[in-house]
């Protein structure tokens, strides 16, 4: 059974719960325009039989609910992973689903490191830039990016430096043990 809904508020009318406001360029309200809604309501209801069972949800929310099925097939289609929690019920952690969930936590280690090398949005303050004239603005995200290059260099030449110290340090402690060894045979 179908009952047909209210007239939905206009948009500029729309009273968001936590106080917000939605902006006519978001791409999901442009495609509310779009869609001849008293038509495909009238299809939808055409397809429930009027009968004393539990009503069916809005046609908003089925539509939706289709639209939203369809952006996630065309991104899996096209490798383009989302991130976030994934939807439905979590695996459960035994045997037979552990080399998936290893699998899904090194990719998800890979995309937040990706994410990490190019978002320097919090961590070097790239949202907080509030100078007034463009070539100000400009030379300070120049001067943010340049920070985060010299960091991330001096991490890859730290560790490179680290490898170099600790293998010098195992040639030095073997050619001591070598030594006293000798000096053991000598004596």
């Amino acid at each position: 059974m179908y009952r047909k809904k209210e007239k939905v508020a206009e948009f500029e009318k729309f009273d968001m719960v936590f106080g917000g406001s939605l902006r006519r360029a978001n791409r999901w309200a442009r495609l509310t325009d779009l869609i001849p809604w008293d038509e495909v309501e009238a299809c939808y209801a055409s397809l429930f039989v009027e009968q004393n069972s539990r009503p069916a949800i809005s046609v908003r929310v089925a539509l939706g609910s289709l639209i939203l099925k369809e952006n996630l097939q065309y991104c899996k289609a096209r490798g383009i992973r989302l991130s976030g929690p994934k939807l439905g019920r979590p695996l459960s952690d035994i045997a037979k689903n552990q080399k998936q969930l290893r699998e899904e936590q090194r990719i998800a280690r890979q995309d937040e490191r990706m994410r990490n090398a190019v978002e320097g949005k919090r961590r070097y303050s790239l949202d907080r830039i509030m100078t007034r004239l463009q070539a100000t603005s400009e030379s300070t995200i120049m001067m943010v990016f340049l920070v985060m290059n010299l960091g991330r260099l001096l991490r890859k030449t730290a560790s490179a430096f680290f490898a170099l110290l600790v293998s010098l340090i195992s040639r030095l402690l073997r050619a001591q043990h070598i030594v006293s060894n000798h000096a053991a045979q000598a004596a």
